[in-house]
């Protein structure tokens, strides 16, 4: 194998951050190029080179990427971001076609996973609970609390709570919006990533973790539950799971209901890493051909994040 070289996008940001510092760990000669909107970002000093790069809603993104990969000699690219991700996936043969190996989930599991409403669909299919949803018009609301969600894309940043019929009439939502029941309560609420290589049980890390400035985590606690080995291997099997994913779900009676799926490497993955479960680096051997060590990781662990700061000199 000729030497690799990754291309990890927007590397400013905390995931892509995250992904750097694993490459960095396994791969210490192996050489990383970064992209991001701007020249000087956080994963700076553990990269090869800082690339900017267009936007990815940029006509020029794609050609740009492409570019790129083939003057650098790129073997192994990563998109970060939700909307990269969905737009590498719109291109991905073409850089397969150049030799690329791309870390990227199927079509299939992208578009589900971008819609919450598809996604509490879906998974009812199989038995695996989600809290009742709706489409904005389609409800017939008798039980509360409900939240409101954006339906397309990850995270919980906009959203809001509504306790009666009128609140929710009265806050004129559009048909971008979801309404679930609220199930359980926060401190109920965990975290977990899953990897499968498609041939052997999928293996799982699951915790709960705190939140810091621009919802970043910086405390990660590991939990496990006896249940959990049978119930990943039934939403793996639904999924048809390559790869790694990110699910949430919170417990209601003890019984777990999943809210939401990403399917890309999360921002947690350094702790993982760290802690035995190296969801980022298996997804590389896997593409590589190799067969990865996967295990779960079911101790007791804690993490917490570690701040530093780059300074930079300007040219």
């Amino acid at each position: 194998m000729k030497d690799r070289v990754f291309f990890v996008t927007a590397a400013g940001g905390d995931v892509g951050a995250s992904i750097v510092k694993c490459i960095r760990q396994q791969y210490p000669n192996g050489k990383i190029l970064g992209s991001d909107l701007q020249q000087y970002i956080q994963s700076a000093d553990m990269l090869d080179e800082v690339i900017v790069l267009p936007g990815f809603s940029d006509p020029e993104y794609i050609v740009a990427v492409k570019e790129i990969c083939l003057q650098k000699d790129v073997t192994h690219f990563i998109p970060v971001n939700e909307g990269e991700i969905l737009e590498i996936a719109r291109h991905k043969d073409e850089l397969l076609m150049l030799g690329i190996k791309v870390l990227i989930q199927s079509d299939m599991l992208l578009q589900l996973s971008n819609s919450k409403y598809e996604t509490a669909k879906y998974l009812s299919k199989f038995g695996i609970q989600t809290p009742e949803t709706w489409r904005v018009g389609e409800e017939n609301l008798t039980e509360f609390p409900i939240i409101a969600k954006l339906d397309k894309g990850c995270g919980s940043r906009q959203s809001e709570i509504f306790y009666s019929n009128s609140e929710i009439k009265k806050a004129d939502l559009t048909d971008k919006w979801i309404l679930q029941r609220v199930v359980g309560t926060p401190d109920q609420e965990y975290t977990m990533a899953i990897f499968s290589d498609g041939y052997r049980k999928p293996e799982y890390i699951c915790y709960k973790r705190k939140l810091g400035m621009g919802s970043m985590s910086v405390y990660v606690e590991t939990v496990n539950f006896v249940w959990l080995p049978e119930w990943v291997e039934k939403l793996a099997k639904a999924l048809d799971l390559r790869g790694g994913i990110n699910v949430q779900f919170r417990l209601e009676q003890g019984l777990p209901f999943v809210f939401e799926i990403n399917a890309r490497l999360s921002s947690t993955v350094h702790f993982r890493h760290l802690m035995g479960f190296q969801d980022a680096i298996w997804w590389i051997q896997m593409l590589d051909g190799e067969k990865p060590n996967l295990c779960s990781v079911t101790t007791p662990l804690i993490g917490v994040k570690k701040t530093g700061e780059l300074i930079f000199r300007k040219k």
